[in-house]
């Protein structure tokens, strides 16, 4: 199992902004191609405006496969496009789970 963790952080004050054009547009595109969110969890302390996403996938090859067909749809450029103004960056950590994960 690979386990992603994308790590989103917004503008200051424009996460429930972002939250909320994402859950009407974006979530079930992503969720089509790429499989549900294991979470989606936003930071109450430490570094603020932060949203992570977990995704889980059998292997490497299963998630190449999947983000491919999430880039080659044609609604998901216009969706990204329109998402982008509201986030400051992206950070991207693939992690495999250990033999005492119950993710594994």
């Amino acid at each position: 199992m690979l386990v992603e963790i994308c790590t989103i952080t917004c503008h200051p004050g424009r996460l429930a902004a972002f939250l909320d054009l994402f859950e009407a547009a974006a979530q079930a595109l992503e969720d089509r191609h790429c499989g549900p969110l294991t979470a989606s969890l936003t930071a109450e302390t430490g570094l603020l405006n932060q949203l992570m996403q977990i995704r889980c996938y059998r292997d490497g090859a299963d998630r190449d496969a999947r983000r491919a067909a999430l880039a080659a749809d044609p609604a998901w450029p216009a969706l990204f496009d329109a998402l982008l103004p509201f986030m400051q960056g992206q950070e991207v950590r693939l992690m495999k789970p250990t033999r005492a994960s119950p993710l594994r």
